[in-house]
Parts: structure tokens; sequence; C-alpha cells
């Protein structure tokens, strides 16, 4: 994929003005399974989002039995406040973010948020409505539900214009003709999938497109078979949970062998540290088998949510697979080595904005290496890089970090030698087909929150993680250079690091998400490994 296809904004393009479009080309290569694509634009990605699901060619097979029917699953969360007056005010006060109203599943929060306690399966009989939510009965009123494809009741028609009952539909970027619109839910349509009562495989793609919260997902009663992840195949790994921080896709197989009725999925948050503010209501929707009576669905027994067992056992054990065409052995020979604290810090205040909100009246800010990343405004890194423009970045981000210290000591929470960040553009240079090995190591630093890691434009091997301090004399005897998971999103974990490999072979300008900063890969010596030209119609900032 050309770089000019990638989507962070000032990174490798300028954002798409209001009202104006951007055709994004590219050719999928060497992966198999779910990606998603979503808006790249301060945190529009929160609403703008979906799957993008990549089957193999007509003349290759899947890897594994091939399923009987594919399911996309994406969790999500919901906001009542405008998502980007959320960011505003944070950045404003310098606090983090306020969290948001519920986690939805393909849209829909579920049966246990308040805001689904009026659908009419709940309320009346078959038939029946309270005159008090004012459903017309005139159907040149009502408008076809927006999502046939993920609701099998397709055609369900819903209240164009009345607000008193049921739910707000969540996409008014996506869907203008529905944004604000309540309307209560007809039975059984509700996030229900039907499935056959027989031991058929269904093939279960759950992406997790939540701000900053790691999510469990559960079927009831229903075990998994983990075969992919961020469309990269993985040795089958048998579970009843799977677990996904922001960003990941999961491909998993289920059998359909249960007895016929109805089962909730459901999604729950995971937060290792105690002290951070989330949603503990599950989202939900329904596995109906074909043929089961309508009855109360069975729901899952949900993980706690600081079940860090759980959590760590799913992503520290998934490996992948060597016998795929796509595999590549793990570099063994490496060129760079990086230490990148990740974790958050503190930084001055705007002159206009007086005394700011996090500690000492000072800005929360997300630092890697000390370094609070300034995103440029007046040309992207990449268009500076490929036309030699100067004053955009500097090339000087730091290998280390500036002080080796106790990084996962919680005593150094308050430690204000320690927590000032520096900002700036600053990127790291890698001449074209270096090998890498790069240590993300949590800090302990006002909180130790898992951190997801993700790396545009390239996949990397997962060779080791662990907790506490990483020790390079030690925890590299345990590194797996034989068959590790391979990714594109990774999460840090809370008082730990997290160890990858890569090499860097796709020109462009990348940026690790969640915690940023950005480092560019340099041209190689073929036409076919040097950056192209930018497209006709490249956003101007």
């Amino acid at each position: 994929m050309s770089g000019w296809a990638d989507g962070p904004e000032y990174i490798t393009q300028c954002p798409i003005r209001p009202g104006q479009n951007y055709t994004y080309r590219f050719n999928v290569t060497r992966q198999e399974g779910t990606l998603w694509w979503h808006a790249h634009f301060k945190v529009l990605r929160a609403t703008v989002h979906g799957a993008l699901i990549i089957q193999p060619t007509l003349t290759r097979s899947y890897p594994f039995p091939k399923p009987y029917k594919e399911i996309s699953v994406v969790l999500g969360e919901w906001w009542n406040a405008d998502i980007m007056d959320v960011e505003a005010q944070a950045t404003a006060t310098g606090t983090p973010p306020n969290t948001s109203n519920a986690f939805t599943i393909n849209g829909q929060p579920g049966d246990l948020y308040p805001c689904s306690s009026n659908r009419v399966e709940n309320r009346v009989s078959a038939g029946t409505l309270p005159a008090k939510c004012g459903y017309p009965r005139d159907e040149n009123y009502r408008k076809r539900h927006p999502h046939p494809t993920l609701f099998p009741d397709a055609g369900t028609r819903i209240p164009a214009a009345d607000t008193r009952c049921g739910i707000r539909y969540p996409h008014p970027t996506l869907h203008p003709n529905f944004a604000g619109i309540g309307y209560p839910i007809p039975a059984r349509v509700s996030g229900r999938v039907r499935v056959y009562p027989i031991p058929a495989t269904r093939f279960s793609t759950p992406i997790n497109a939540a701000l900053n919260t790691p999510l469990f997902f559960k079927i009831a009663n229903h075990k998994f078979t983990v075969v992919a992840v961020d469309a990269a195949y993985t040795n089958p790994y048998p579970t009843d949970v799977l677990v996904l921080a922001p960003g990941q896709t999961v491909d998993a197989l289920m059998k359909a062998d249960q007895f016929p009725r109805w089962y909730y999925m459901a999604a729950s948050a995971y937060v290792a540290l105690p002290l951070v503010p989330f949603v503990n209501i599950s989202a939900t929707a329904i596995i109906s088998y074909l043929g089961a009576w309508k009855s109360t669905p069975v729901l899952p027994v949900m993980p706690n949510s600081r079940d860090t067992t759980t959590a760590n056992n799913f992503l520290f054990n998934l490996t992948g697979l060597t016998s795929s065409p796509f595999w590549s052995p793990v570099p063994l020979n490496i060129d760079e080595r990086m230490v990148v604290t990740v974790g958050l810090g503190l930084s001055f205040c705007d002159a206009s904005s007086g005394i700011c909100g996090g500690p000492a009246g000072m800005k929360i800010a997300a630092s890697m290496n000390n370094v609070s990343f300034a995103l440029p405004t007046r040309l992207s890194i990449m268009q500076a890089y490929y036309n030699n423009v100067s004053g955009i970045y500097t090339t000087d981000f730091p290998n280390n970090p500036p002080v080796a210290f106790d990084y996962t000591n919680p005593n150094n929470e308050a430690n204000f030698a320690l927590i000032p960040t520096v900002k700036g553009t600053k990127v790291k240079v890698f001449k074209y087909n270096t090998t890498v090995e790069m240590v993300f190591q949590n800090t302990a630093l006002l909180a130790s929150d898992d951190h997801p890691m993700h790396l545009h434009g390239l996949n990397f091997y997962v060779v080791g993680q662990g907790f506490g301090n990483y020790n390079p004399k030690i925890d590299t005897k345990n590194f797996n250079l034989v068959n590790p998971q391979e990714r594109n999103t990774v999460m840090v974990p809370s008082y730990g690091w997290v160890v990858i490999r890569f090499r860097a072979n796709n020109p462009d300008a990348h940026v690790p998400w969640g915690l940023a900063s950005t480092f560019i890969i340099q041209n190689g010596p073929t036409p076919s490994t040097r950056l192209p030209p930018p497209p006709a119609d490249l956003p101007k900032c």
C-alpha cells in the first residue's frame, strides 16, 4: 500500500475538508482475514468506521475448515455528547476525556442498558404498542432500518421522527437521515443473528473500535477457536473468551452445536487500573438458533473488569501460523534497536488556557521517551519529506529514554523530576529494509494504564511480553523467534513491556497510534520500493 493511502492526519496527508472527497487507492497483498477502516482525524474514528474483510482468492482456501457463514461483529462505544466536544474539552482543560456512556455491538448497546428498556419485546405483547411511544400507524411516516445486512429482520420499518421511545441511531455522520432519531425497536430485531441448530462452523470476526478501552467478548455456552488476528493467521487457539485491545481484530471459529434457543453475545470492559473510570455494563446482542422459540436469552459469565490473568493468558499465548503462504521468518539480525517508554506525563498549559486541570495545574500529556508529539498543520510530514521541505519536523526522536529509572515502580507515580515532557514534531528515520527491534516499556508515571500501539503500514512480530522493567540480559532468553504472533496492533500491559521486530520495507511516514510518534522509511533502490508521487486529489491543508 502506498503511504498516500494510509490516512493519518498531518502524517501522510492533510485532513479531508468538509464537502470535499479523496479516493484511497491500494492493493491488498499478503493479508487475509479481518481488518477495519476508520476516520483518522482526532477522535472521529469513534463513529466513522467499519469492517474490511479480506477473503482468500478463488484458487486458495482457508488454512482451516471452511466456515458455513461469516459474521462481522464491531465492538464500539456510544456518547450522549458530541465526541468532538468531548475531545475539545479534554484538550482545553488538560484532563482525561470523559468516558463513553455505553459500549455497543454493531452500533447498539443491547438489553442491559436503560436506553434499551423501552424495546417493544420487553414492554408489550406482539402487535401492541403503548400510545406514549407515539408509534405512527401510517407507513408514510416510517423509514427502513438502515442496516439490513447486520440485522436479519431486513425491511422492518421504524418511525421517522419519534424521539420519545427507543434509542438514537449511533452514526449521524454516516447516516444523516437518521441523526438523532429515536425509535422503538420491534420485537426480535435488536442485534439478533440467526444460526442453524447443526454443528456447522461460524466465522466470527470481532473488531474493537472503542477509543481507549480493551474489551472482553463472549457468547454464552459457546467456545471459539482463534485462527487469525489483525489479518494474519495464527495456530488454532481454543478459548471461551476473546480479548481485544482498541484497534485489534480477531477471526474466530464458533460451532453452533448448542440447544436451539437464544443466547447473548456480550462485550465488557477490561480495565487493569482500579481508579480508571469506565462503563461497567456489558453490551449485548442475541444469537438466535433457527426454529428456536422466543425465550429469555442466556447471558455469558463475563470476566471481572480487572481480570488481568484472563486478559494476558489470551494476549500472550497466541502464535503465528508458519505454514501460512504469507509467513516470513522473524528477523534475527537486528540493525536498529530502540527502547521507547510509553505513558503519561505533564506539559505546560497554553497561555490562553490559564491553569489546567492536571496535577500542579498542568496538562496531562501522552509521551514516548518523554516526547509529547505535536502534529504539524502547514503540511503533512510525508509531503514535507517527499518535497524536501524543511521546518515541518525534526529527525531527532531518541532511540532511548532521556533518563533510565525504575520505570514501573509505583512510587514514581508523582515523581515530578521525571514527569515533565518535551513537546515537538520529532521523527525517527530508517533506511529502507532496516531490521528493527523496538521495546515498548510502560511506566508508572501518573498511572500505568494499558496502551495499544498500532504501526501504520507495516505488520510486526511480537517476540516478547512481560511485566516490570524489561531486562535484555534475562528477557531475551524467552523470546519467541520461531512462531510469534504477527500483528499491526499490540497492547503494552500495565506495568509491563512488549518487544516487537519488523523489517522497514514500506517507504512511508508511519505513526504508532495510541501514543503518537512518527518514523520515516526512506526509499529503496528500485521503482517498486520507492514512494510514488502524491495523487492529484491529495487533500490540501
